[in-house]
């Protein structure tokens, strides 16, 4: 193979010298395409410590390499799962459209301006929440960026995020396709998926759960899973999402009848297994008596 060629060690070809990539932690060499695949693939699923594809070593990608290979999409990605792991970061993304903003220290005159305001509970108030205001650039969203939720002037992130039903509504998003977002169940954060399936991970505290209903990813063979239409672990969107009551109803009608069925399914099993069990203890017996003995009237 000419010289102006290097072998790909994931997909075993060889490709030119400037679609190879060098990995930095093994010496490894793997084509531009496979190196590609592999980050989007650890991207979307919210993984930002991404390490070096090769099946022995435990090295984690550079900024500078995922930057170098990824496609813009992606690479806003990995800054958005990277910011938002990070909760006491002073780095945040917009939750409308996922751009990153930096919170600017207050300056100088503005920290002694509130130190002198400490008193008066209403300036000091107005200058916090003025400063935690941000507008996106992008999108022109309004937001606080403390609470990282729409903006709530007059009303502590505290008191909004736990009861003020206008983030509720913002989120669920009534009468259109998708929601805006969607609380991880564990945590409490809000989530929003730019693309993809309902299957969701939380970047924070990676719980696995349905972007749909918000529920956590439950089930066993017996009573089937999330994705069942009829079992009572399954996402309420699957079946009548509009009349709960007949999908209760009937979700648990299916329920009942395995659970009465049950003991029959168990019995037969048992009294099978009995009969086999029984067959046995005679036929292998009879069985090999009878080998035995044409075996002696043949040597005869």
């Amino acid at each position: 193979m000419s010289s102006t060629y290097d072998p790909c060690y994931v997909c075993l070809t060889f490709v030119a010298l400037s679609e190879s990539v060098l990995s930095e932690c093994c010496g490894g060499k793997t084509c531009k395409e496979c190196l590609r695949y592999h980050i989007e693939e650890k991207v979307t699923q919210g993984i930002v410590q991404i390490i070096c594809p090769f099946e022995n070593c435990d090295g984690v990608l550079s900024e500078t390499v995922i930057k170098e290979i990824s496609d813009e999409e992606i690479w806003k990605k990995y800054v958005k799962f990277k910011v938002d792991r990070d909760p006491n970061s002073s780095v945040k993304t917009c939750p409308n459209c996922a751009m990153v903003f930096r919170k600017q220290p207050l300056k100088e005159q503005d920290q002694q301006n509130v130190c002198a305001t400490k008193s008066k509970k209403k300036e000091k108030k107005e200058q916090i929440s003025k400063d935690c205001k941000i507008v996106c650039e992008e999108c022109k969203f309004v937001w606080c960026f403390d609470c990282h939720a729409p903006w709530h002037y007059g009303i502590s992130c505290e008191k909004f995020c736990k009861g003020d039903t206008s983030l509720r509504i913002w989120a669920r998003n009534r009468g259109a396709l998708t929601r805006n977002a969607t609380q991880c169940p564990k945590c409490r954060v809000y989530i929003q998926r730019i693309s993809g399936c309902d299957s969701m991970a939380c970047s924070r505290c990676q719980t696995q759960f349905c972007y749909r209903c918000g529920r956590h990813f439950r089930g066993n063979r017996f009573l089937g899973d999330h994705h069942d239409a009829l079992s009572v672990f399954g996402c309420k969107y699957k079946y009548k999402p509009d009349n709960p009551t007949q999908r209760k109803a009937a979700r648990g009608a299916l329920l009942s009848a395995k659970v009465l069925a049950l003991p029959f399914v168990a019995g037969a099993a048992a009294g099978a297994g009995c009969v086999v069990l029984g067959l046995g203890i005679f036929i292998v017996p009879a069985y090999v008596s009878y080998k035995v003995i044409k075996k002696r009237k043949n040597a005869k």
